[in-house]
């Protein structure tokens, strides 16, 4: 899997240096442990629970965790023996890999695979401003920042340009063959082939635009925001005609999907690399704060259409979705998964989902962030099964920028949440 953030999606170009004997024989000792853990009975019992949990049986509540920034207490990056950042990225993801399966107890599935993603560039909006990358989950996360405003004033829409898709074949391959060459032997070595232009719009809008000035926007000239919205969402369109011939695989294996998941599912034609065989996703997390009717407006019907090309989509973040769930299974068709938040009512998702769409639990993070009570988070967990029981039911621990060096409050949170998850939906 590639998670959230991964490091080796940021490190593409070519190292700078081989691999000293040490190096080389550590990351293929830890190739070595995946291939091993991959092979423990427990892992295809989990993939077979995600197929049927995505397909919306309820057979019991899946729980999964993803460490994140916490990853860098856990695992240092600097404490990585690889020197060349290129190789390091591959160390820190068998590191975490091994530390999964010898701590966490959850459901995350290890498969016996290293995958090496493709290298590809979208470029922006507007010239100067930011290509679609991914954020980089070692990044210590300190301060802020704001980039430069590039659409100051109504003139400027006329400094958008359709964002252009560029694959770098024979970067890609090399960077398979780079690791090949170390650990092909002791497990397999394949690209992950899967990728997607940003679907949710509203990130790449703020970006140019500024946080705060949307919502003098909404207010102030909406036919103008309309018009921006309209030209994004026609050129993603596009996007996805120009970049899907270039798929290798869906997103429907051990694959991240929206925001914390697994993809494991079966469908019609699954088997062929398309985006109508796959998971899409979008959100709103910018728009928080507007009224049911203007997020419709303005989010949820320029996602739509873009929704509309997957097979099976994903909904929502961190934005609090209580008085937005009609509008959202009204609007987007093969709705399946939505993002059930610390800032969401409980009762209303699930009075909303019901046991037709997957019910994306997310526990506050302060759970384990702040300080751990076991008894605390045991209540809290049992509140949301009394809630939730008639639901399709997982539970996802994520956006843990610390544990406080404590990783053992991940473990006893996963202990807790599957003891409770056991007793299955009774």
């Amino acid at each position: 899997m590639i998670e959230y953030i991964d490091p080796r999606i940021i490190y593409t170009d070519p190292p700078k240096s081989g691999l000293n004997e040490n190096e080389k024989n550590v990351l293929r000792e830890l190739a070595a442990k995946v291939q091993h853990y991959a092979q423990d009975h427990k892992q295809e019992e989990k993939k077979k629970l995600w197929y049927a949990h995505n397909s919306l049986q309820r057979i019991r509540p899946m729980v999964l965790v993803f460490p994140e920034g916490a990853w860098l207490e856990i695992l240092p990056w600097d404490k990585m023996v690889c020197r060349e950042e290129f190789y390091r990225a591959y160390e820190w993801a068998m590191r975490r890999l091994c530390y999964r399966f010898e701590h966490f107890d959850d459901d995350f599935v290890i498969e016996p695979v290293i995958e090496v993603p493709l290298v590809y560039e979208i470029t922006p909006f507007i010239k100067g401003g930011a290509s679609f990358i991914h954020m980089d989950m070692k990044d210590s996360g300190e301060g802020i920042h704001q980039n430069k405003i590039l659409l100051e004033n109504e003139e400027d829409i006329r400094k958008l340009s359709k964002q252009e898709f560029i694959f770098y074949k024979e970067e890609s391959e090399r960077n398979l063959c780079l690791i090949r060459e170390v650990i092909g032997d002791l497990i397999e070595v394949r690209s992950y082939g899967y990728m997607a232009p940003d679907t949710s719009l509203l990130r790449q809008f703020i970006e140019m635009r500024g946080t705060e000035q949307i919502f003098y926007d909404l207010y102030d000239q909406p036919e103008w925001l309309h018009e921006v919205l309209g030209f994004m969402r026609d050129s993603t369109l596009e996007l996805l005609q120009v970049m899907e011939p270039c798929l290798m695989k869906t997103n429907t294996g051990n694959d991240y999907i929206g925001s914390g998941g697994i993809g494991y599912i079966h469908g019609p034609g699954s088997d062929r690399a398309l985006y109508q065989n796959s998971w899409g996703f979008s959100d709103a997390q910018e728009l928080a704060g507007v009224s049911p009717d203007m997020y419709e407006e303005f989010a949820t019907a320029y996602h739509q259409p873009l929704l509309e090309k997957f097979g099976w989509s994903c909904y929502g973040c961190c934005e609090p979705m209580t008085d937005k769930f009609d509008i959202i299974k009204k609007c987007i068709k093969n709705l399946r998964r939505v993002s059930v938040n610390p800032w969401t009512d409980r009762e209303a998702a699930a009075i909303a989902l019901l046991d037709q769409y997957v019910y994306s639990w997310k526990p506050a993070p302060t759970v384990v962030t702040r300080r751990f009570d076991e008894e605390e988070a045991g209540r809290d967990i049992k509140r949301t099964m009394e809630i939730a029981g008639g639901c399709v039911v997982e539970m996802i621990l994520k956006d843990t920028v610390t544990v406080q060096h404590e990783p053992e409050r991940i473990e006893r949170w996963i202990h807790t949440a599957k003891y409770i998850a056991e007793k299955g939906y009774a």
